[in-house]
């Protein structure tokens, strides 16, 4: 089989396309990196670890919730940032964005009993709001009262 001009040129195009939009979510991980309050995370440590969900993500916003999480946290932190990117949900819900960011764990059953054990304990002790859905508690960050 032959190929033409017309169909390499087709296939460069198509590459170029999709070097672009790579280059786009690096320059977007740049961005993040640039306004991380480095405080708060060791991305030196994170960063290798999640390289290659950032390049392969579905979109700008996963890339960035990608970038932005840091597999180290405690769970009560991976809750709260679950929770700062959902809005509300429950522990199945934040189970599953959690999932979604971070493709290296696997023991799932292990780690959806852990985030409903410490998203039920955070409700508890008043950390983090909920509300009942018949049996089921829909968990959102505590807003600060407006003074």
């Amino acid at each position: 089989m032959k190929i033409t001009d017309t169909q390499v040129v087709a296939q460069l195009k198509l590459r170029r396309a999709k070097l672009k939009v790579e280059l786009e979510r690096v320059e977007i991980a740049i961005r993040a990196f640039q306004e991380v309050d480095e405080k708060n995370m060791d991305y030196l440590e994170a960063a290798p670890y999640l390289v290659e969900e950032i390049i392969t993500a579905d979109n700008d916003e996963m890339a960035q919730a990608i970038l932005l999480y840091n597999p180290r946290d405690s769970y009560n932190r991976k809750i709260k940032y679950a929770l700062s990117k959902i809005g509300e949900g429950s522990a199945t819900h934040i189970t599953q964005y959690l999932l979604q960011i971070d493709r290296k764990i696997k023991e799932v059953n292990n780690f959806h009993q852990r985030i409903t054990y410490s998203a039920s304990r955070m409700y508890k002790q008043g950390e983090i709001a909920a509300r009942q859905d018949g049996r089921i508690n829909i968990y959102k960050l505590k807003t600060l009262p407006v003074t």
